[in-house]
């Protein structure tokens, strides 16, 4: 049968039940160890009894939760503790619910709604969101297959081009230990902006929300994810200066962040980035002093260096002779 609604459970009775004690606890450990308070917004939907209370992402996943606790089939089979289950599960509950999970595009938890079927070739179909069986499993999801320690555990998340909306929960921040892939892209309706926490992401190698409506800066602590290779954030509503502090990001291979709203300069920093094979910067709105891009940007076209792919903006007043490609010097 279908699950019911959140609103079918006084909030009073599910702040009781050892499911919903078990996660805060979980929750207030996490904080106290210099995670985000993602607690106080559980123990807010639990105790609002208005006629929206049952909106909050937060206390439907919990509701989720309460609900399926005791099927033996929703058990991983891997050798994850139950704290790390139960959490692991709430996040990508709250991640559902916070982005509309019910009219995404494929492999909702409507067992009608269009899921990817096998191509033919032995491999299982995925399993739809929040389905019965394990995470590793479900849509979008991959689990590690060769790391002993993270079986079970969620490593990438790819839910691009599938109708997400809303943002992105702090909740995900409590995969933050293991995940290395995140990819949101082509979801014109997700916004907000990218959170503080994704810098404490630290085995983070690809980050993409291309084509979203996310917006705000860059937040600092992205900079200090020494593993991230890939970044693309072009043709999303991300602005202000890019901070010099991208020079810290050491392994970065794609930086594709083109037709942002980003201002200020070119940093210099981006020099020091040796793995670059491709940069796009055009259609910003970047400082029209800056004739040219730096030379240090453009030494890594030189023989030995790995930068095949450079995009800028050209026109009769701005030149640049070591990009491989150029626009005309507009905003998108």
């Amino acid at each position: 049968t279908a699950l019911a609604s959140a609103a079918d459970t006084d909030g009073d009775d599910l702040k009781h039940t050892p499911t919903a004690q078990k996660l805060l606890s979980i929750l207030e450990r996490r904080q106290n160890g210099g995670g985000p308070d993602l607690a106080s917004p559980l123990e807010v939907a639990l105790a609002d009894t208005g006629a929206e209370s049952d909106k909050s992402p937060q206390l439907q996943a919990l509701w989720w939760l309460s609900q399926t606790s005791g099927r033996e089939t929703l058990r991983d089979t891997a050798p994850i503790d139950a704290d790390t289950d139960l959490a692991q599960r709430y996040a990508l509950a709250v991640l559902y619910f916070a982005t509309g999970g019910d009219t995404w595009k494929e492999c909702s938890r409507d067992v009608t709604s269009k899921c990817e079927s096998s191509d033919g070739s032995g491999l299982k179909s995925s399993a739809h969101f929040l389905s019965d069986g394990p995470v590793c499993s479900w849509f979008g999801l991959t689990c590690s297959a060769s790391d002993e320690q993270k079986k079970g555990l969620v490593t990438w998340i790819d839910l691009s081009n599938n109708g997400l909306s809303g943002s992105i929960p702090n909740e995900l921040s409590l995969l933050s230990d293991n995940l290395e892939l995140l990819w949101l892209s082509a979801n014109p309706d997700l916004g907000g902006a990218l959170p503080h926490w994704i810098g404490e992401v630290k085995h983070m190698q690809s980050l993409s929300v291309f084509e979203t409506t996310i917006s705000g800066t860059i937040p600092d602590s992205l900079y200090n994810l020494s593993k991230l290779s890939s970044l693309r954030v072009y043709g999303s509503k991300l602005e202000g200066a890019i901070s010099t502090e991208i020079g810290q990001l050491n392994n970065m291979q794609w930086l594709w962040i083109h037709g942002c709203e980003f201002t200020g300069t070119i940093p210099t920093e981006l020099g020091s980035l040796k793995k670059l094979e491709a940069l796009t910067v055009h259609g910003n709105a970047f400082d029209p002093s800056s004739d040219t891009l730096p030379s240090e940007v453009c030494d890594l076209r030189t023989t030995g260096m790995n930068l095949e792919h450079l995009w800028t903006n050209c026109d009769a007043n701005r030149s640049c002779d070591c990009c491989t490609k150029c626009f005309p010097n507009k905003r998108r």
